[in-house]
């Protein structure tokens, strides 16, 4: 318990104001041990120190309560930054997850596109082999009618030219 010093003269030598404020001290704890005993309580007053006890008791499970709840709210604060932690840690991973796909599709439209490209290549070949293909074959029909329809007539010719 801190020793008052308010009501002791400043002026005094540092002993005497010491002797006073321990003499002061002395005579308040002598006046809390003269607290009333259970018998010397009137009976009409034994509520107050049921009372006194009750609202003790009261404080005491409080104190408690406030304990549990400090407690509690500490566990939540390190469940939280835990959390944190763990949300970040996931976030940093699902990032790089992204990443790492849009890398693959990337790579992916790159070879779509080149088949694309050969594709086109392939189908413009396709178009100028074919146009070629049927005008060869044309031409070979033509010149084969031309030497079917000819043929009797070269060949009298030749028989009128040999003889």
């Amino acid at each position: 318990m801190p020793i008052d010093l308010s009501q002791v003269d400043p002026l005094k030598p540092k002993k005497a104001l010491l002797e006073a404020a321990m003499a002061q001290q002395q005579r308040r704890n002598g006046m809390a041990d003269m607290e009333p005993q259970q018998d010397e309580i009137p009976p009409d007053l034994q509520w107050l120190v049921e009372d006194k006890k009750a609202v003790h008791d009261l404080v005491r499970q409080m104190d408690a309560a406030i304990g549990e709840l400090a407690r509690q709210l500490r566990q939540a604060e390190t469940v939280s930054r835990n959390g944190g932690k763990q949300l970040e840690s996931q976030q940093k991973l699902l990032y790089k997850q992204i990443h790492t796909l849009n890398g693959l599709m990337k790579r992916q439209i790159e070879a779509f596109e080149l088949i694309n490209r050969k594709v086109e290549k392939i189908h413009i070949a396709e178009q100028t082999v074919l146009p070629q293909l049927a005008m060869g074959l044309v031409g070979g029909l033509v010149a084969g009618v031309t030497v079917a329809v000819t043929l009797p007539w070269v060949q009298l010719l030749m028989a009128r030219l040999t003889q």
